[in-house]
């Protein structure tokens, strides 16, 4: 998908996490926005790019997607963290069954000065206006989405630019929609819209059952470098 991406294309990554696409595109040559809400996944997306011949074609967004452009309401997130699942309805991870993980169950019930404390806040972004913007003379996008169950906000938040998508490729969680306030009918509205209007084909692979080593961000990155000089940093 990068690879064949038309001249003069920009990469988002959505739902970055440890910024393994960002670097697949950036290597590729591809200018990439990189966005992701997780300041220890920020981090990690920094010390990832560095690696890259021109870092200086990652620019890296530490906000969350919101579907329209009026106000969205901040998000509190971890100072240092960076799992997997997480979204803005729950900050450190959502099973795809909709169900939250312990480690959001245990943050929602510490009292409100520890969370305070061990909590940053983090703004919203409408990805059109932020594109249209920085990137004025972007002719295709090509775009990953992976954001738990947020998948359609994002979707939205890039209408305004579909015209421009090259290929999409996204993780669909349907059963998370609902703590996006996206009821399925909406949601399958969403994708058909994007599908019709813009002649895109779907591919589809199913999910498969992954074990608990599967899981983890430095299993990811291990496939990526024979090994991670960020993982100290």
């Amino acid at each position: 998908m990068i690879s064949h991406g038309p001249a003069g294309s920009i990469a988002l990554d959505i739902g970055a996490n440890v910024g393994a696409y960002s670097l697949l595109a950036g290597a590729l040559g591809k200018k990439v926005l990189a966005v992701e809400m997780q300041p220890g996944c920020i981090d990690q997306i920094r010390c990832h790019s560095s690696q890259l011949n021109h870092p200086n074609l990652v620019r890296i967004l530490s906000r969350f997607v919101a579907a329209t452009k009026q106000h969205a309401p901040v998000v509190r997130v971890p100072r240092a963290e960076c799992t997997t699942m997480a979204s803005p309805s729950a900050v450190v991870g959502r099973w795809p069954h909709g169900l939250l993980t312990k480690a959001t169950r245990m943050l929602n019930k510490k009292a409100p000065t520890i969370i305070e404390n061990t909590t940053l806040l983090v703004q919203p972004v409408h990805l059109a206006t932020y594109i249209e913007r920085h990137f004025p003379r972007v002719h295709s996008i090509l775009a990953k989405i992976d954001t738990e169950g947020f998948e359609i906000q994002v979707l939205e938040s890039m209408r305004p630019l579909w015209p421009l998508a090259h290929a999409v490729v996204l993780e669909l969680q349907p059963n998370a929609w609902r703590f996006a306030n996206v009821s399925v009918a909406q949601g399958l509205r969403t994708l058909s819209n994007l599908m019709s209007e813009h002649s895109l084909v779907a591919i589809t692979l199913p999910h498969s059952k992954m074990g608990a080593e599967q899981k983890s961000p430095s299993c990811v990155r291990s496939l990526l470098l024979p090994f991670d000089v960020c993982e100290t940093k």
